[in-house]
């Protein structure tokens, strides 16, 4: 669609797709000797829109103001395992493969802080949200709700988001006056988790990890001390574990790239020297999120010490005879 004589231009794309024959675990009988084989068998679908819009909102001989958009917003869901039971399901690394989840759904223990009363970590039981959670509460918890301290009670969601982001894009500015010009461009993701895994080793106040890597200060103030204190973090020497805890909201907005350049014309003594153009550019110049890691941009489901995007600067001068 274009309108005022393309000066504003969007375009709208809607994807249907459908990966076949993928890998796939397919439970072996024990009889066999093995627990599972890799076959050709699963399926993946990806629907989602893709938007782009441009905005020449200046554009004069000596002045040049664009703006452009573009947003891609992506759902993928597991389709079919091979298998006649409707709820197989399996582990790669941490996240679960199951059919009607996204992919890269995180699958962890859903803690919920230090038990009031005795200083333990506390985690959503496995019957929460069933039917057998009534029968849980009369057996186990009479206090009414569904958290327990044993971790063999606890269970296991897949209820808190993927590491593949739904939403990315990017935003750019172009600006032109004369022989001067500036372009700006962002880049973003929305709807991600990720686990941040730094996190989990400097927030796991026991011998082994005290004694192993330098613990947060986050920790100061924040661990159960006594009965009545509500604390995030279990009384000393008890393991929270690898949870829910330190999974984290990946989202960001990142400053990619700035070009500032200036080009000079019309040299008289140098007949055959038509342009001179100085620039210079930056990356990665700064980014905003609430992820507490080095860098949320990444394409896994842990993060584990990866190198962040440096910020790095070029000088240069491109000469056109």
């Amino acid at each position: 669609l274009s309108v005022l004589k393309n000066r504003i231009s969007l375009s709208l794309d809607y994807y249907s797709k459908l990966s076949k024959d993928l890998y796939i675990q397919q439970q072996l009988s024990a009889t066999s000797g093995f627990v599972s084989q890799n076959i050709n068998a699963g399926s993946l679908t990806n629907k989602g829109f893709d938007i782009a819009l441009k905005l020449e909102v200046v554009n004069t001989k000596d002045f040049k103001f664009n703006i452009n958009w573009n947003h891609n917003i992506n759902v993928n869901r597991i389709g079919s395992l091979n298998n006649p039971d409707p709820d197989y399901s399996y582990f790669v690394g941490t996240f679960l493969i199951k059919e009607g989840l996204p992919y890269g759904s995180h699958y962890t223990y859903d803690y919920r802080g230090a038990d009031p009363k005795t200083g333990k970590p506390t985690y959503r039981s496995k019957y929460a949200d069933t039917i057998d959670a009534i029968t849980f509460r009369r057996n186990y918890n009479k206090g009414g709700d569904t958290l327990v301290t044993d971790v063999a009670l606890a269970g296991q969601f897949a209820t808190f988001g993927s590491f593949v982001p739904v939403h990315t894009g990017g935003l750019e500015f172009v600006f032109r006056y004369k022989n001067f010009s500036l372009s700006a461009l962002f880049s973003y993701q929305l709807d991600v988790v990720r686990s941040n895994n730094i996190r989990n080793w400097i927030t796991r106040n026991t011998t082994g990890y005290a004694g192993a890597v330098r613990q947060s200060r986050e920790l100061i103030g924040n661990v159960w001390e006594k009965p009545g204190d509500v604390k995030w973090f279990p009384k000393y020497d008890e393991d929270k574990g690898f949870t829910s805890a330190d999974l984290e909201e990946a989202s960001f907005i990142r400053f990619r790239n700035l070009d500032i350049s200036y080009t000079f014309t019309n040299f008289k003594n140098f007949k055959h020297l038509k342009s001179v153009r100085l620039y210079v550019q930056a990356q990665n110049l700064i980014f905003w999120t609430k992820f507490t890691g080095l860098d949320p941009e990444d394409n896994n489901n842990i993060s584990l010490n990866e190198y962040p995007n440096p910020k790095f600067y070029n000088i240069g001068l491109d000469i056109n005879f």
